[in-house]
């Protein structure tokens, strides 16, 4: 992904000015308001189960288990808080104890996870995990949907200084960039019924789900050194 986002950096987001200094703005959301600051990162617990995440395990070993006992599997031998919210999955008609089989080696621990969720929904509706605060939540992706959150990120230092077409291209650069990247089908862009993306003075205020929140501050993590190599900054 990150070879196409450099090609992008290279060919259509080479134009930045200074680095703005970081302000706080507004979140509304569900009525309330609160402060939250601009790219805000993720917790330090949900950060280091993120990095559990993309650790290798060396043997995946799932037997015609029940899909509870899977998920107990799991959280036993790799420490993973997981919670299961098993209204949601009942109510989508998934039983706990549907049998689950799976065998992968040395695959990385997100793999194994969406694989089981895969398996255990196949008949059913679709399911999905998100990290609140470390832990791994498990339901099903219509209920993980609802919970969005309206955030705003500064991205001033991507963009021209001087307004005009250079500028209006660039914006629409940086968002076609995580429309594209990010949780593509769920834009209303798209077709989708959850994102939401507009700019606003060099600010993008954008609703998304908590998990694709912490996608789109990675991919700008990872943009803005291409973005400022390929200026020279």
């Amino acid at each position: 992904m990150f070879q196409r986002i450099a090609m992008a950096a290279a060919v259509g987001l080479c134009c930045v000015c200074a680095r703005a200094e970081e302000r706080k703005f507004p979140l509304v959301t569900s009525g309330r308001h609160e402060e939250v600051a601009v790219e805000p990162k993720p917790s330090p617990a949900t950060e280091a189960t993120n990095r559990k995440l993309q650790e290798k395990i060396a043997d995946v070993r799932l037997a015609d288990v029940g899909i509870g006992v899977a998920f107990d599997q799991l959280r036993d031998s790799t420490g993973l808080d997981i919670f299961v919210n098993w209204k949601s999955l009942e109510a989508a008609g998934i039983d706990r104890n549907a049998p689950v089989s799976l065998h992968l080696k040395n695959k990385k621990l997100s793999i194994a996870l969406d694989l089981i969720l895969t398996v255990a929904g196949a008949e059913h509706e679709a399911l999905g995990y998100s990290v609140d605060d470390g832990v791994v939540v498990v339901s099903t992706r219509a209920d993980l949907d609802k919970n969005t959150l309206t955030r705003v990120y500064d991205v001033r230092d991507l963009l021209p200084a001087p307004a005009g077409a250079a500028r209006d291209a660039q914006v629409a650069a940086v968002v076609k960039l995580l429309m594209d990247e990010i949780g593509t089908d769920t834009w209303r862009d798209h077709g989708g019924k959850i994102g939401a993306i507009r700019e606003l003075q060099g600010q993008l205020i954008v609703t998304q789900t908590p998990e694709n929140h912490a996608r789109i501050v990675s991919l700008l993590d990872h943009v803005r050194p291409l973005l400022h190599a390929t200026s020279g900054k």
